[in-house]
């Protein structure tokens, strides 16, 4: 019992906004890029480097625990801090996510739906158009209901826009980008993906890719009052609406640490929930006004970084380049024979077995010298060399698990992307790829076995 509802009280103020949600097409929008990005970008793996790293169905199930962890956290915060919100201006804040989504992916978050709604109402307030639309008799919530005409659902509609509560709206979204913030920190290696990318000289280098993106399912009650002036027992006892929050952050970085861009987008999503915040205390002590602001400064702000995280990315130079005295380690697979070496990316081999070594095939051929130890030595980006080495037992010998930089400038790779929300979703293999994917046994730059 919570303060004396039981459960059977509390799933029936649960269930309207599960209805809700299992019919907002943003919900099924935002679960269709973000498994299409999983899918597609995983078979690109073995293109790049003869093998597969990313593990898919297990990507996609730590992502669905993440996606229902970030809505039940996100769903206390609303109800506890009195996020409360219409259906009405649920449906609003949706339809503008689709819209904006159709010209930039990145803005499927309702961060931008928000504030384009916002922007719309002050429209509305300005020319006075701000009265109550049309709504249908026996349609909860302000939803029109069956045989209402379609002037009639506009005007509703168009009510919900005109109405629309930033200050509450702002409160909701603080949420949301603090528990982006907080995922983004918990799980900061958890997302990155070795890759092959189009360097600005034209061929192919390695870099990392950052793959963060999921649909949280929030539910946002629906009682009166300003924000701060709710809490749970009155949320339930009015019943709730629901929302799909799209989450994460995806891009490539060849000169940029990912270290620093998820730090740099931390401290963005940290920011941000501070300007909405205080928007939505100003406005309850001024005027709307400030929670407007607040959603549009949070928007541009967001913008802001992200451009500057680009054009940083595209002045530095590349971290994982072909190195002229030997071949670069792009990465390492979990549970390796390299891994258990204490190779690191960015690490370049120039001997193994004191045989000096420039390509990806030298690699192959030095280890086959001698199948049973393997003695490496490894200059590290401080440009200081040390030597490495193991016993190779029955097993470890197919379980080098060593991704180079490619030494193939026509090696398969993907194009330049901005950072942003799904923006991995709009990877294409470059034209040097000789028309698509290739067989596994061409692809160069990788040891596996």
């Amino acid at each position: 019992m919570v303060d004396g509802f039981t459960a059977g009280q509390i799933l029936r103020a649960l269930w309207p906004g599960l209805a809700r949600l299992l019919v907002n097409p943003l919900l099924y929008a935002g679960a269709a890029l973000v498994i299409w990005d999983v899918w597609r970008n995983a078979r690109h793996e073995r293109a790049f480097f003869g093998v597969r790293v990313t593990r898919r169905r297990a990507h996609l199930l730590l992502l669905a625990g993440l996606s229902l962890a970030a809505g039940c956290l996100m769903s206390v915060w609303n109800a506890v801090l009195g996020a409360r919100a219409a259906p009405g201006e649920v449906w609003a804040v949706t339809a503008a996510a689709l819209l904006l989504g159709l010209i930039r992916v990145r803005w499927l978050s309702p961060l931008y739906g928000a504030a384009v709604c916002a922007a719309a109402s002050a429209v509305a307030g300005a020319v006075g158009a701000g009265s109550p639309g049309p709504v249908a008799s026996g349609a909860p919530g302000g939803h029109p209901g069956p045989g209402v005409p379609w002037g009639e659902a506009l005007g509703t509609a168009w009510a919900a826009v005109a109405g629309f509560d930033a200050a509450r709206w702002a409160v909701l979204l603080a949420g949301a980008m603090l528990c982006e913030a907080l995922l983004l920190a918990l799980f900061r290696t958890r997302w990155l993906r070795p890759v092959y990318v189009l360097s600005k000289r034209g061929r192919a280098i390695g870099a990392f890719a950052i793959h963060l993106a999921f649909v949280a399912p929030v539910w946002i009650p629906m009682a009166g009052g300003m924000p701060g002036n709710g809490g749970l027992p009155g949320a339930l006892g009015a019943g709730f609406t629901a929302l799909p929050v799209l989450l994460g952050f995806g891009g490539l970085y060849a000169g940029l640490s990912t270290r620093r861009v998820l730090t740099v987008v931390c401290l963005r999503d940290l920011a941000v929930a501070a300007v909405l915040g205080a928007g939505a205390f100003a406005a309850l002590q001024t005027g709307p006004v400030w929670a407007d602001a607040a959603l549009w400064a949070g928007a541009l702000g967001a913008e802001a970084v992200r451009l500057w995280l680009d054009r940083a990315e595209g002045a530095s130079d590349p971290h994982y380049a072909p190195a002229l005295d030997g071949v670069r380690v792009l990465a390492t697979l979990p549970g390796s024979l390299a891994r258990a070496m204490g190779l690191a990316p960015g690490e370049v081999i120039t001997h193994v077995n004191q045989v000096p070594v420039h390509t990806g095939y030298d690699l192959h051929f030095a280890f086959e010298q001698n199948p049973a130890y393997a003695k490496l030595r490894v200059v590290d980006r401080r440009g200081e060399a040390r030597l490495v080495g193991k016993p190779v037992y029955d097993g470890e010998r197919v379980k080098l698990g060593l991704l180079l930089v490619p030494d193939d400038p026509n090696q398969p790779c993907y194009r330049p992307i901005p950072g942003g929300l799904l923006q991995t979703v709009g990877l294409r293999l470059a034209a040097g790829d000789r028309g698509g994917q290739v067989p596994a046994d061409e692809a160069s730059g990788s040891l596996t076995s």
